[in-house]
């Protein structure tokens, strides 16, 4: 189902696999972080940011949804910020 006024023309299934192939990157980076490691930190930040923009994008299908996803990445990033600063993610 594209969607006629908005510049992308990706339709539902595919907008699934890029938010399937992004969750399970962020899993993986996940575990690094839980292991303390210092690059999943940094892999973990340009994963929300991607996980952003891939929601920003899908707001026309879910709006509610992509909304409360956002926020959800704000706050990942912020604390993913926040423990690389203090020194806790080495």
């Amino acid at each position: 189902m594209p969607t006629a006024e908005y510049v992308y023309q990706l339709d539902v299934a595919s907008w699934g696999w890029i938010h399937i192939v992004v969750g399970a990157v962020a899993l993986a980076t996940g575990v690094g972080v839980l292991a303390a490691q210092a690059w999943a930190c940094t892999a973990g930040i340009v994963l929300g940011v991607l996980s952003s923009i891939a929601n920003f994008a899908f707001l026309p299908y879910y709006p509610i949804w992509s909304a409360i996803i956002l926020a959800f990445n704000v706050a990942v990033i912020w604390a993913l910020c926040t423990l690389l600063t203090t020194g806790n993610g080495d």
